[in-house]
């Protein structure tokens, strides 16, 4: 049954390690196409699920007037989305690239401390104080998902205020704010809690013994 745990802890390490390394290719190719997008190019396609007030006559497919900043502004009533061209600008570029880094700093730290994890796991060293400290590291970069998703939608809803013409009347995005990163994260500080406390009883057994 050990050995068995051992050769699951070695096989989940090894799927870390190919993550984290494939993670650093993902990086370079949502660079490229980011810089393709909001660099390169005049314009972004900007394309959002939204909710419609059902109360307001639309058509399938209906076409709104924005600002001089957007056009081809496009509802569709069956899809539930908006699809429009926007001019690229500074401020654009700028949220794009700090959404990503933020999001890949998010995904970066938790592979990190994982791999830290198994390793010392593999070495069957459960209740450290390292661990301890692995797992609430852990849980922070997962509870600050949520913030960032709540600043990207802000900005989308922004985008939308100051370029299109009867939003929050005719329609408004579909989004719930998330609190999963936040969830998660408090479900791991609670594991991390529990370490603790192997550990605690780990050196009282050894002081006793």
């Amino acid at each position: 049954m050990k050995a068995k745990s051992i050769r699951i802890i070695h096989l989940l390490k090894w799927s870390l390690n190919i993550i984290w390394y494939l993670n650093f290719l993902l990086i370079v190719v949502a660079l490229y196409f980011l810089s393709n997008e909001y660099i390169v190019q005049d314009t972004y396609y900007f394309n959002e699920k939204i909710t419609i007030n059902m109360h307001k006559a639309l058509s399938e497919q209906e076409l709104i007037s924005g600002s001089e900043t957007t056009s081809n502004i496009r509802l569709f009533k069956n899809r539930g989305r908006i699809m429009m061209n926007v001019n690229n600008s500074v401020s654009n570029t700028i949220v794009s690239i700090v959404s990503l880094l933020l999001l890949e700093g998010i995904i970066i730290g938790v592979l990190f401390h994982l791999r830290k994890l198994f390793s010392s796991f593999q070495k069957e060293s459960i209740f450290s104080v390292d661990n301890i400290r692995h797992f609430k590291i852990i849980a922070l970069y997962i509870a600050l998902y949520s913030p960032l998703n709540w600043g990207v939608h802000l900005y989308r809803d922004w985008i939308l205020t100051e370029n299109v013409n009867h939003y929050n009347y005719l329609f408004a995005l579909d989004w719930i704010p998330d609190f999963v990163g936040l969830l998660v994260g408090a479900v791991i500080f609670a594991i991390a809690k529990i370490f603790k406390l192997g550990f605690e009883l780990e050196q009282e057994n050894k002081a006793f013994v």
